[in-house]
């Protein structure tokens, strides 16, 4: 099993825990094992950022959490403790009554989050007339006040607007106001702020982290951007072919990464000191119906030894609340 090791406590449980969870897809040439045993957790008030490259398993990671996964594919096993709740056990209608509610997400293509189809105003009260029962002019207080906590301008006319009438950026930000609508207890960011601009995202992460400090809403962002996660979060998982390659606190992971695949991620960012060269990572992530028997990140590593071919390495322990899957971990 990879990911976040589990409490020690059971009698202190974590807002949020998710344990060895398996998401697969049906296919042609047969099963597609998108996620495959990710544990972590995340506690009230607290940022987690998950990380990693493109179709290692972070969307599909949170699709699973709020049961959304596509009809072609299924939680095979695994864990979603929610506030002492286990979201895998529960009906399509009880998973309703908690999506929106306790648990909402940011979804990272506001084109397709929004409905072309209905305006702003009735998309941006649907969660607090479902789940709040507010209505008529209660309800629409509350969608403005939204509308201008993201900064959208003319709230009160642009209200009555469809989605295509706005720019991406605004985009973004109406659907950044409905996650937060009902003041859920999780709140999932995916990728948040790839429509914005620099200084409309730097106000944008500052609201979130402003609810956050007002409200208590645990904070997941999965993003390619580093800089976020440096930002943002306390803790950092990073995934690699559907699995935590390696946890740890931020300051821990950026200071210190153990493991070869965390580095190379590093490696790739440009920095404020000198004009050198950016790294890329040779090669490409293995096909999740194929995956490689030994560790995952072998064939792209350039320290791989034969062992690292012939078995997966345990997630262990590297110092203190930091975990990596290495046999060889640090000192790159």
């Amino acid at each position: 099993m990879s990911g976040e090791p589990h409490s020690a406590n059971p009698d202190s449980p974590h807002l949020l825990e998710v344990k060895d969870l398996h998401v697969e897809f049906k296919t042609k040439t047969g099963p597609s094992r998108a996620v495959d045993g990710v544990s972590f957790y995340v506690d009230e008030g607290e940022s987690l950022g998950i990380v990693g490259e493109s179709g290692c398993g972070k969307s599909v990671t949170a699709m699973g959490i709020l049961r959304l996964i596509a009809s072609t594919g299924r939680i095979s096993s695994g864990s979603v403790m929610l506030d002492g709740e286990e979201l895998t056990e529960l009906s399509n209608s009880q998973m309703r009554a908690i999506r929106g509610k306790k648990i909402s997400m940011i979804m990272q293509d506001p084109m397709t989050a929004l409905n072309p189809t209905f305006t702003i105003g009735y998309q941006g009260g649907e969660a607090m007339r479902i789940h709040e029962g507010v209505r008529g002019k209660s309800l629409l207080a509350r969608v403005l006040q939204l509308l201008r906590l993201v900064n959208i301008p003319a709230a009160e006319r642009r209200v009555r607007d469809y989605p295509d009438q706005f720019s991406g950026g605004m985009r973004q930000r109406i659907a950044g106001a409905i996650g937060i609508s009902t003041t859920p207890k999780v709140l999932i960011c995916d990728e948040p702020t790839t429509a914005l601009d620099v200084t409309i995202q730097a106000q944008y992460l500052e609201l979130l982290k402003e609810v956050q400090e007002q409200t208590g809403v645990a904070l997941i962002f999965i993003t390619h951007d580093m800089g976020i996660v440096a930002r943002m979060c306390e803790r950092v998982a990073v995934m690699y072919a559907g699995r935590v390659v390696e946890s740890g606190t931020t300051r821990q992971v950026f200071r210190n990464p153990a493991h070869p695949y965390t580095i190379a991620l590093l490696r790739c960012l440009p920095r404020l000191e000198g004009v050198e060269r950016l790294e890329s990572i040779d090669g490409q992530p293995p096909d999740p119906r194929e995956m490689p028997v030994g560790c995952r990140f072998a064939p792209r590593c350039p320290k791989a030894q034969p062992e690292c071919r012939e078995a997966y390495p345990e997630f262990a322990p590297v110092s203190s609340g930091q975990h990596a899957a290495c046999f060889y971990p640090g000192g790159w």
